[in-house]
């Protein structure tokens, strides 16, 4: 395989995780608007922002029938997602 082949593969694997990434954008603008939604109704009913139960429950669904490698990269990703998610809360409810 000749360099420009290999250069021509690489900028289309790039292209692809630029389309994954733009996906990922959208679909985390959503879930942070859900996530103001959520403090305000945690606001108006004083429920305290951190729920482990739900965190959990979040880290099975989205690993199951995951292998063990997947698994822990998932949990790793949104474990950071709920970090954001918390603090931004803690923000809206300021």
């Amino acid at each position: 395989m000749s360099e420009n082949t290999e250069n021509l593969n690489l900028n289309k694997i790039r292209a692809k995780i630029n389309a994954a990434d733009d996906e990922l954008k959208r679909a985390f603008l959503i879930r942070m608007e859900l996530v103001k939604q959520v403090a305000e109704y945690k606001k108006t009913r004083g429920t305290a922002i951190i729920d482990a139960g739900r965190e959990r429950e979040i880290i099975e669904r989205v690993t199951c029938g995951e292998d063990e490698r997947t698994k822990k990269y998932l949990t790793e990703f949104f474990s950071a997602i709920f970090d954001i998610s918390k603090e931004f809360q803690r923000e809206e409810l300021q």
